[in-house]
């Protein structure tokens, strides 16, 4: 993947700039996050000498580990993955800013945090589930204007923008609704602020929409892969990347445990309760 590394990066550099020429843009309106998560130091620095500037990662202490070891001179780190409220100190730390705010509990807790650290500045941009996706996480449209009057009495969180992961679909214009939805949300709320939209499969879209951040990773990551992997399809689903199984197995393995629910005692039943089914839902950005 290394070695293909400096021209998928170059290539998505181009379909930025085709993309944005489109519209009548300039390619240095939009920023790429290029989505790290998973991948090691030296494919880290790799993309940095390819011409890096940005990453994006899903995980805290995954994020913590590549921070300490590769600084933060030459590039920016942004989460773009749902942020626990435990994590939350870790991440004032070590991010240069969070794409997923989705509460004002969670706001209230990082803007102490950050006055706790003597963090003169935080940028936040707030996830919306535009789609109401119970399996994802973001606020809902009506209860954004509480959190943005919120925020505007923060003194060190800077609320700079919105974010958003559309529903999945391989049809890039199907996502184009929710793009066109949140840039009307952000020129209401927040004009010229930042609207963080696009992975993979559909930034070029999301930037003919407005989008300021792309999130992508696959395209610079994967060799020649026309459609998204399973851990993109998974993403887009609401459903956490760790499971040990495929999206696909997924509803399988729903039916198999009811099935063995039936089953008398004797039965494998605590191995399954152990090892089977596991519900655990994130939000992630691309991969």
């Amino acid at each position: 993947m290394q070695n293909d590394l400096p021209k998928n990066l170059a290539e998505v550099q181009r379909r930025i700039e085709r993309a944005a020429h489109k519209v009548g843009r300039r390619a240095d309106e939009i920023k790429l996050v290029a989505v790290s998560k998973m991948h090691g130091i030296e494919t880290l620095q790799s993309a940095i000498s390819a011409g890096a500037k940005v990453f994006g990662e899903n995980k805290v202490q995954e994020a913590g580990e590549k921070v300490a070891k590769l600084g933060r001179e030459n590039v920016e780190w942004h989460l773009i993955g749902h942020l626990q409220a435990n994590k939350a100190r870790k991440a004032v730390q070590i991010f240069d800013c969070i794409h997923t705010l989705d509460s004002i509990e969670l706001a209230m807790r990082l803007e102490r945090i950050c006055s706790e650290e003597e963090r003169a500045e935080l940028p936040v941009l707030v996830q919306i589930d535009l789609a109401n996706e119970a399996t994802k996480n973001g606020i809902k449209p009506a209860d954004l204007p509480p959190l943005i009057e919120f925020l505007q009495t923060c003194e060190h969180l800077k609320f700079a923008g919105l974010m958003i992961i559309p529903p999945f679909d391989e049809d890039a214009e199907k996502s184009r609704p929710f793009f066109k939805k949140l840039r009307e949300m952000r020129d209401e709320v927040l004009p010229h602020g930042e609207l963080s939209m696009g992975m993979s499969g559909d930034f070029e879209t999301a930037i003919e929409e407005g989008a300021t951040l792309v999130r992508v990773g696959t395209a610079i990551s994967a060799k020649g892969r026309k459609k998204p992997p399973i851990n993109e399809v998974r993403c887009r689903l609401g459903i956490d990347f760790n499971l040990p199984f495929s999206v696909f197995h997924f509803p399988f393995s729903i039916l198999f445990y009811a099935f063995k629910q039936f089953l008398p005692d004797h039965s494998n039943r605590r191995h399954l309760r152990d090892a089977g089914v596991r519900h655990r839902f994130a939000r992630a950005a691309d991969f």
